[in-house]
């Protein structure tokens, strides 16, 4: 198997529903099984907290003075383990912040201002009201104008003149302001020691969630006298081999301490080319850890929190003076984007693996420009080794493909591997400490089924030109189907230059509305794009397709003679060279040709009777033979990749195939791997899903599923939606998903498990979904013309079905018709109307809440953004319409990992 083994990954929760504990802990335990490494302690201090001991020997001496630390022990720490934790909290806080005082004693040396908090008793405030809640029991934070204000005004004696409220709000300490979290136990067991480390890393994945300008953070574990340094980054946790015990070796735990104000905030894992949109201050932005929240307002939630962001700019850009470009001091290289809305921040809180975030964006220049263009903006965290496209240039992998695929002109404005560093030597320019410190030779991994598996990744930044909505927003059922087939045309042109997608959805297929003259954008001309290449991969290895008529065949004529004999007995005539070719695919065998070729002339619907014989092009033979990419000698990469749960094909989610469906790959001795195929059987599960969740154009559920007690939508969640959409075990989905392609119930399961519940607006789509399933059965079952010309394959049934649907449009709609035409209009209404709020407005002002709404018969109050693909994924569980204010999709679009 080429492909690598799997593991689940972020959930995107109702909007309206907290994240439980329980949810965060079972990533948690998922992540620490798979990507926990230590290393020596010395070496990983030295690496990461680089402090001379001479300073060191300074501190000390005054927290020596000060009795903070006396006759061999730290102020106020208990003598005995065990008892209550509280009795921890306040020594670590008070000796913490006398560390702290003693390096701002020194004069000059503080990089970042902070404050060592007690947070045991109040969650951080979150941006996001569905996370979990999450008690640190002491946190690091910055020291902003109102954190001081507090702080002076709170111990001096104008305290009593504040009101409850505001203490409240000046007291307030929030995700965005966090450098660190710190866990304590009252005893250094085992268990307290695992139970502290899973407890920190809850609150790490909060971190990253919240903070999307960190590259990596740092964690305390405190274990009665023994202290546990962590780093976190998208390679996972990295820890120290031994504690340090923090009465025998004060100046490590001044190391520890001091480290978060003496190093800058790159070191600490902040990103600087990223900061929060300030309108009134001189640069625009200010670092999100010195925004002043307490007296100034920010985005409502995560996904209105505006930020200012300096990329790369094309090979062909040169920055105009006195722009921003230009004020950065890199003239040809920089350029500062805008964001308006975060599309997707689902994968943010990953502690291993891509952890992509999206947002719109525009230029920060280009602000108050009534025609200013929208663009989206990407960052992830790229793998750095293996045998990967990405890895042979300085462009992520994405603005690889696109130029390899011929689109890069089209659809990548700029895209960056490696942003700008203020490390001055080259080791310390890697964004990747966690892999920069850990060698394969030198590495002890614990609790890890997969301990070869250390995974380097670079960061990487990619603008680009493709903005629309998800296919979800469709305004009928011929856009819905143009874009699809756009998106599969898409899928071709990557997968001819040796690139597959791997990880089709409905969030990854967009609408995009066609850009004309000077920015105008035209709402009613537009084309699908398949996006988010980050699950891809990639071969330079070609393969011949299959014989194909006109080429040399070695079939012996007897073998021919025996065959046709078998066909006539059946009815069915066909000439010697297609038999021959045939006979050619299936070799040694003769059974399979038979079945077969009974197969494709039985398969699809509409191919006559003849008696006078079967041409090539009658059983889609007629291919031209090519060259196609071969994935099956090519080594995967390291770590495990995510996708998107819901929609991967059947194969792709078992452990252990179906021989029935491989048995011709096994007769050719090759290995498994996904392919091509499996990729257009995703496209099949988009469609199915939004024909059955769906209720008419414009992205809108079903009133079915939107109804208490409903009997349909309860029948759907049953049997369709838990069953084969988000179905938690991954081999049980696939188990369930291979029932609709099994030679002998395979039309059954489609008849009553699936189209049964069609929505009626897209049971014109049935015909298109019969003969999409009787391909993907041919295609898996022989591993034939089908599978190895699947997509012209598909394209075929795509634009027979456009075309039906361009002729007969108006008779394929039921009695609901003024309402459907409605709904179409109401959603054209609402694109254009966001456009132009884009365009007209201030970046500022533009994504208030929904003040501009767009009426429709299937749903009132409609604002004009439509759901992120975070959100596209239909819930399953029984919600009353009032539960939620948002309008769309507000659930779990579930995920897995899997080698790539």
């Amino acid at each position: 198997m080429t492909d690598t083994p799997t593991k689940g990954a972020p959930t995107r929760q109702p909007q309206y529903m907290k994240k439980m504990n329980y949810d965060v802990r079972r990533a948690i335990e998922d992540d620490l099984h798979n990507y926990y490494h230590v290393e020596d302690k010395d070496k990983f201090l030295s690496h990461l907290v680089p402090i001379s001991d001479n300073l060191l020997s300074k501190i000390l001496h005054i927290l020596v003075g000060n009795k903070t630390y006396q006759d061999g022990r730290w102020k106020g720490f208990p003598r005995q383990s065990g008892g209550k934790e509280n009795r921890m909290y306040a020594p670590f806080i008070n000796v913490a912040n006398a560390i702290d005082s003693a390096v701002d004693e020194l004069g000059g040396m503080v990089q970042v201002q902070g404050q060592w908090r007690d947070v045991h008793s109040r969650a951080p405030d979150s941006k996001d009201p569905t996370s979990a809640a999450l008690w640190p029991d002491a946190v690091r934070v910055s020291m902003d104008t109102s954190t001081k204000d507090l702080e002076r005004r709170l111990d001096g004696l104008d305290h009593k003149s504040l009101n409850k409220t505001e203490k409240v709000q000046l007291a307030k300490v929030w995700w965005l302001q966090v450098f660190t979290v710190v866990e304590m136990k009252t005893t250094s067991t085992e268990e307290d020691i695992e139970e502290a480390l899973k407890q920190l890393c809850s609150y790490m994945r909060q971190l990253f969630h919240e903070q999307l300008d960190r590259w990596f953070a740092f964690g305390i574990a405190l274990c009665f006298d023994q202290l546990f340094l962590y780093l976190c980054d998208r390679s996972g946790v990295l820890g120290m081999a031994t504690p340090v015990d923090i009465h025998h070796e004060p100046k490590t735990l001044i190391r520890v301490i001091a480290s978060f104000a003496l190093l800058d905030a790159q070191k600490q894992g902040w990103d600087t080319n990223m900061q929060v949109y300030h309108p009134t201050s001189p640069t625009l932005c200010v670092p999100s850890y010195q925004y002043p929240y307490g007296s100034e307002k920010i985005g409502e939630d995560l996904y209105k929190v505006q930020w200012v962001i300096k990329t790369a700019a094309p090979r062909s850009y040169t920055a105009v003076a006195g722009s921003s470009a230009a004020a950065t001091g890199n003239n040809t290289k920089c350029e500062r984007f805008l964001t308006i809305y975060a599309i997707s921040i689902i994968a943010s809180e990953m502690m291993c693996g891509q952890a992509s975030v999206v947002w719109e964006a525009v230029k920060l220049d280009d602000r108050q420009n009534p025609k200013k263009t929208i663009y989206i903006l990407k960052q992830g965290w790229e793998r750095f080794e293996g045998p990967s496209l990405s890895l042979k240039g300085k462009r992520p992998f994405e603005g690889e493909t696109h130029e390899l695929s011929g689109l890069a002109d089209r659809r990548i404005y700029s895209s960056d591997k490696r942003p700008a560093s203020h490390f001055e030597d080259e080791d310390r320019r890697e964004t990747n400490l966690h892999q920069r410190l850990v060698t394969y030779e030198d590495v002890r991994i614990h609790n890890t089924q997969h301990g070869d598996q250390l995974v380097s990744r670079a960061f990487t930044r990619t603008v680009l030109e493709t903005w629309g909505w998800p296919l979800v927003f469709f305004k009928d059922n011929l856009e819905m189907l143009q874009v699809i087939r756009d998106a599969v045309k898409d899928h071709k042109q990557f997968y001819m230059k040796g690139v597959l997608h791997h990880d089709v959805s409905p969030g990854n297929i967009l609408i995009c509305p066609i850009k004309g003259h000077e920015s105008d954008i035209d709402m009613m001309e537009i084309r699908g794009c398949l996006i988010n290449l980050d699950q891809g991969k990639h071969t330079e290895q070609t393969q011949h397709t299959i014989n194909t008529p006109g080429q040399i065949h070695t079939a012996e004529d007897i073998t021919i003679d025996n065959l046709q004999m078998m066909l006539k007995k059946k009815n069915i005539v066909i000439n010697d060279s297609d038999i021959r070719l045939v006979l050619e695919i299936f070799q040694p065998s003769i059974d399979l040709p038979l079945q077969y070729v009974m197969d494709c002339v039985e398969g699809f619907s509409g191919l006559p009777s003849s008696s006078t014989g079967y041409s090539n092009s009658q059983l889609g033979w007629n291919m031209q033979a090519e060259d196609r990419p071969n994935f099956e000698a090519r080594v995967h990469r390291k770590g495990l990749r995510t996708a998107t749960l819901p929609y991967m094909s059947h194969e792709a989610l078992q452990a252990d195939f179906n021989e029935s469906y491989v048995f011709i790959a096994r007769l050719r001795k090759k290995p498994w791997t996904q392919e091509a195929a499996h990729d257009m059987e995703s496209f099949l599960w988009v469609i199915l899903y939004l024909a059955i969740t769906c209720g008419g154009p414009g992205g809108f559920r079903r009133k079915e599923l939107k109804e208490l007690d409903n009997h349909i939508g309860e029948a759907i969640r049953r049997n369709v939606l838990i069953r084969l959409f988000d179905c938690e075990d991954i081999a049980t989905l696939g188990k369930e998903k291979s029932h609709l392609f099994s030679a002998i119930t395979g039309e059954e399961f489609l008849e009553k498990e699936l189209l049964v519940y069609f929505h009626p607006y897209f049971h014109p789509l049935k015909p298109l979904v019969r003969d999409w399933q009787k391909l993907l059965m041919r295609a898996f079952r022989f591993r034939a013309f089908e599978y190895d010309f699947i997509h012209d394959k598909v394209l075929v049934l795509l634009d027979n079905t456009i075309e039906s649907l361009m002729g007969d449009q108006q008779e394929l709609m039921d009695e609901d018709q003024e309402k459907y035409n409605q709904d179409r209009e109401g959603e054209v209404a609402r694109r254009q109307k966001l456009v132009e709020s884009l365009q007209s407005s201030f970046v500022s002002d533009a994504f208030k809440p929904a003040d501009l709404d767009v009426q429709s018969p299937n749903q009132t109050n409609r604002g004009l953004r439509p759901t992120s693909p975070d959100m596209v994924h239909v819930q399953q569980c029984q919600v009353p319409d009032s539960a939620s204010q948002h309008p769309q999709y507000p659930t779990a679009q579930k995920t897995k990992r899997q080698k790539i």
